[in-house]
């Protein structure tokens, strides 16, 4: 099965996506963040309520594998604890969710 879905999220927030089959999918990440002042930005990958990637504070982005059976939830949650990522529209997310050649 070819599956491609891909999201923007503004600002510190989460993002979920349910697995529609069962296999591999490639989520790839990336962010840009305030122009001045220092992101302290972090981006967790899970797969339910387990965690398969971190991100360090301040990364712009990344691409990870992960396994997923139908129906589980692929969550992103952005988050971060400096005062220039809270601001509004600070943080721009957009996020491809692949399984399959494409």
């Amino acid at each position: 099965m070819l599956y491609r879905q891909t999201f923007t999220a503004v600002g510190l927030s989460e993002l979920d996506v349910v697995a529609p089959t069962t296999g591999t999918y490639v989520v790839q990440v990336s962010q840009t963040t305030p122009l001045f002042g220092r992101s302290a930005l972090i981006t967790l990958l899970k797969v339910n309520s387990t965690t398969k990637y971190t991100s360090a504070a301040g990364d712009k982005g990344f691409t990870q594998e992960v396994a997923a059976i139908a129906g589980d939830i692929i969550k992103i949650t952005m988050s971060s604890t400096s005062a220039d990522d809270n601001a509004s529209n600070a943080v721009k997310t957009s996020v491809a969710i692949t399984m399959g050649n494409l």
